[in-house]
């Protein structure tokens, strides 16, 4: 038996409403829920309607219109009334719509049942055009509902909108058929559509619910790592359960956390700004309420129309998901004000942002605690600054009011020398020599206090410094004042580096001065200064062939007044590397030592690169001198 295009198109449609009938009624079933039930009525019949007259076709059963018609057009034109009733628990309607609707469906059942084939083509046109009006204006109300909706509820809301105004223009092609015949052509196609739009609106198929919630959650998680660096924890909360009420597409959404001081005590942040509390032992629905609003919808918002605040938004549903272990630190709630069927199939996805609820508010903690953490280095670092400045001021002033006795004491020295140089003898001349002496060191330890205090204080003055000319005028210096040593001096490289030159050439002079010095019982000495490049540094070398000194004790180099070799051997305070070690880090370098006995030593140390870019001989592919 060949099938027609318009018999597989009734047949595709008779399939879709009977699945989408058996989908609905299985969850109307398991939920027993009054907008479920509804659904459920329905699609029941819409099937019924559509596949009344292939079934009995299929059968091989003419009847005659007298017999079917009646109860193919009171199908029919109840399917406006169970519409409204479908679509009243997510959308409002005028309150005198569900009744008008109820009267005219009795009334013109009853004329289609007693009398079906003498009602006239007018009545039957008005009747038609009615009912018609009455399906669109159940889409109309949807799509009213649709613009407003986000989320889940607007991608499934747009696919019912179109269902609902299909159904009308399917009821308004059935009585312009009675009139114009040809018109009939359209019944099937626009069945088909439509029970196609229904399908994905309330029986939607996983795949295509996996996709929407996808594109939710990544928009969800975007704005999570947005909201993690928020200054406002108030805001945060907020914010995120605006996110849940956009994502799901619910009335209403909060996030509940516990206050820690007191147990069993939530705290609730509304998207729409208010804030509550609420004793979770004494909720109206009892000590089940976490257990069943978990699990499932409960009419358990009753709370909610306690507060003044609150009474206005007219929420009646809940459903909850934790947040944490057991709920222990929270929950994410979902309110409604009708029982939607929508409420139950989002509880997993209500789960799942309840997860990433938690990953937001554990880094919210993460990011407050550094926060803290931060302020307190701060004040930290502001209380060592100031006892820095306070040590830097002391030792400034004290090495400079010491400066006069100890000029005093070499100077009334060399008198008692001048003039009592017999009377002294021998030993008292000794004795003022060695009073002298000490007063020259004294001096020249106080010396090198202030410098290392002005070092401390000086504000820097960066600018670009070529170090090769630096360190060749500072060698220069070291040779005139002892001219009879024969010291082979080379500088590989010239760098420029981003650095305080008048600190820069202090640095210097205590490197190149220590070299100097530690290397006069060799003949020829040999002292080199190299530089290359580490990463966005310049790391500079002085290098000497002197006494060098044990690794074991590096560690006290750069420690004011701690010497690795005798005072009567080489002269000096143990100050010089402190002040080195102190301009560097001032820099943002570092600074180290290596060496061996009387093999020499290297010290070394790192500064900033100069800005603008180095000259082209430091880009080049092998390390050169900078």
């Amino acid at each position: 038996m060949r099938v027609t295009t318009q018999q597989l198109l009734e047949l595709l449609t008779s399939g879709l409403f009977l699945f989408i009938f058996t989908v609905v009624a299985i969850r109307a079933t398991r939920r027993r829920t009054g907008g479920d039930l509804d659904v459920a009525l329905l699609f029941g019949i819409s099937a019924l309607a559509v596949s009344i007259g292939p079934t009995l076709e299929a059968l091989g059963i003419i009847p005659e219109p007298a017999d079917v018609a009646p109860l193919v057009v009171t199908l029919l034109l109840a399917l406006p009334l169970l519409t409204l009733r479908a679509v009243r628990p997510f959308t409002r309607l005028h309150r005198n719509a569900f009744p008008l609707a109820t009267v005219a469906w009795l009334i013109w059942s009853l004329v289609f049942v007693l009398r079906p084939l003498q009602v006239p083509v007018a009545g039957t046109s008005l009747a038609v055009a009615a009912f018609a009006l009455i399906e669109g204006y159940a889409g109309i109300a949807v799509l009213r509902t649709t613009l407003r909706a986000r989320g889940l509820a607007r991608r499934r809301l747009v696919a019912i909108t179109l269902g609902t105004l299909l159904l009308g223009a399917m009821i308004l092609v059935a009585g312009v058929q009675i009139a114009l015949p040809a018109a009939g052509l359209l019944f099937s196609p626009l069945a088909l559509i439509c029970a196609s739009c229904y399908v994905i609106g309330f029986a939607t198929p996983t795949f295509v619910r996996d996709a929407w919630q996808a594109a939710e959650l990544r928009r969800f998680a975007s704005m999570s790592l947005l909201l993690a660096q928020e200054q406002s924890s108030e805001r945060v909360l907020v914010e995120l359960a605006t996110r849940v009420r956009e994502t799901l597409g619910a009335s209403e959404a909060a996030v509940a956390l516990w206050d820690a001081s007191r147990e069993r005590v939530l705290r609730y942040w509304l998207s729409s700004g208010i804030t509550f509390e609420r004793d979770f032992a004494s909720a109206s629905a009892g000590p089940g309420f976490w257990e069943r609003a978990h699990e499932r919808p409960v009419a358990g918002a009753d709370f909610l129309r306690t507060d003044p605040r609150l009474r206005p938004l007219d929420l009646r549903y809940v459903a909850l998901a934790p947040i944490g272990a057991a709920g222990r630190l929270g929950v994410l709630a979902a309110f409604e004000r009708e029982q939607s069927i929508f409420l139950h199939e989002d509880l997993e996805l209500l789960r799942v942002l309840a997860d990433q609820s938690l990953v937001l508010l554990e880094q919210r903690r993460l990011y407050e605690e550094v926060g803290m953490l931060n302020k307190t280095l701060e004040l930290r670092l502001a209380d060592l600054r100031a006892v820095n400045e306070e040590l830097s001021s002391f030792a400034y002033a004290v090495s400079h009011d010491l400066q006069a006795p100890l000029r005093s004491i070499d100077v009334f020295s060399q008198v008692l020398l001048e003039d009592k140089s017999e009377a002294l003898g021998a030993d008292g001349r000794q004795h003022l020599d060695r009073v002298r002496a000490a007063a020259g060191q004294m001096s020249a330890l106080i010396d090198d206090l202030l410098e290392l205090a002005r070092t401390t204080r000086k504000d820097l003055v960066l600018e670009e410094v070529e170090l090769g000319p630096m360190a060749r005028e500072v060698f220069d210096e070291l040779r005139t004042r002892e001219p009879t040593r024969h010291v082979e001096f080379s500088v590989q490289g010239h760098a420029r580096v981003h650095a305080d030159a008048s600190l820069l050439r202090i640095a210097l002079t205590n490197l190149l001065g220590n070299a100097w010095k530690f290397t006069r019982g060799r003949s020829p000495a040999h002292i080199a200064v190299r530089a290359e490049l580490q990463g966005d540094e310049g790391c500079v070398e002085v290098r000497d062939d002197g006494v060098g000194f044990d690794m074991r004790y590096a560690d006290r180099l750069f420690t004011p007044f701690q010497r690795l070799h005798a005072g009567t051997d080489f002269e000096g305070t143990g100050v010089g590397l402190a002040l080195v070690q102190r301009i560097v880090h001032r820099h943002g370098g570092r600074v180290w030592a290596e060496g061996a006995v009387g093999t020499g030593a290297t010290f070394s140390f790192t500064l900033p690169l100069a800005r603008p870019a180095a000259p082209s001989s430091l880009r080049q592919s092998k390390p050169q001198g900078l």
